[in-house]
């Protein structure tokens, strides 16, 4: 089903999956039922080098739909709440005689770094590159970049508050 699965990793059927042999998963990894992952290896004619990685001890919940034709990277122990969606691909609408979902797409990678919290219901959106220990809050959306020990909410997301290691305590923004 997936190029790589590490030990003690265990995926819950049912699920769909697309392109499998470019997804890596990690060890100690869950991923709950009804996910989606997608690595889309062509659209409309042209060809993608897809890749997603998912590192060591993550945990994904349920429906949570991840599709990629470029690169997306979710590092190790992040938590992925119930119903998030993560893409590094867009479909423009240049076009106003094609359908939007019938024009070609747009990719630009997509990272998570280790230790990181995505909230129910949240978008993680093309090109972002979300930093180390962050919590991203339920049904954000998240569409510019998180820095290291942040929380970030809301549509857009911005960062309410960041970590304060001289203070060793949250400090609102």
């Amino acid at each position: 089903l997936f190029g790589k699965v590490g030990r003690h990793s265990y995926i819950i059927n049912p699920m769909r999956v697309i392109g499998g042999d470019a997804v890596s998963i990690g060890e100690d990894s869950v991923i709950l039922n009804q996910a989606r992952i997608e690595a889309e290896k062509t659209f409309n004619g042209k060809c993608f080098s897809p890749h997603i990685h998912i590192g060591n001890g993550v945990n994904i919940e349920q429906n949570v739909h991840i599709t990629c034709a470029s690169s997306i990277y979710i590092g190790d122990e992040c938590s992925i709440l119930p119903q998030a969606l993560i893409t590094d691909i867009v479909h423009p609408y240049e076009n106003i005689g094609i359908a939007p979902s019938k024009q070609r797409i747009i990719t630009n990678p997509v990272v998570i770094e280790r230790q990181t919290q995505i909230g129910m219901g949240a978008r993680i959106m093309p090109g972002v590159h979300i930093g180390r220990h962050c919590v991203i809050g339920a049904n954000s959306v998240v569409t510019k970049d998180v820095p290291n020990y942040c929380i970030a909410v809301g549509i857009p997301a911005k960062v309410i508050k960041i970590f304060d290691f001289k203070l060793n305590s949250w400090k609102s923004i």
